[in-house]
């Protein structure tokens, strides 16, 4: 799938940027999952390790499908049934934020 515009104009901006922190803000159904996706294959490309965290299982699983599906990533999952094993080394990996919130 290729990027939208204002999609490319977000990821430049977080690629370029000269903060080191950024908040992106997008209206619903703007794309802010592949965003992030193309972020974190362009990162890891770059031998960077990330987190990328969630708030609803809804979006979990569609960021999961996307990085897989777009980008051929697939990332290691930190869920509640990963608790006691040990995950796999990865430069992306994705987790709920109440799944870390009680770790």
């Amino acid at each position: 799938m290729e990027l939208r515009d204002y999609q490319e104009d977000v990821l430049y901006h977080l690629l370029e940027g000269e903060f080191e922190r950024e908040c992106i803000c997008l209206a619903t159904g703007a794309g802010k999952c592949l965003i992030l996706s193309a972020f974190s294959a362009v990162q890891s490309g770059l031998g960077k390790t990330g987190l990328i965290l969630v708030n609803r299982c809804e979006l979990f699983n569609q960021t999961d499908r996307t990085l897989k599906e777009q980008y051929g990533i697939k990332a290691s999952l930190i869920t509640a049934k990963s608790k006691n094993i040990t995950l796999p080394e990865n430069k992306v990996y994705l987790a709920m934020i109440e799944t870390l919130h009680r770790r």
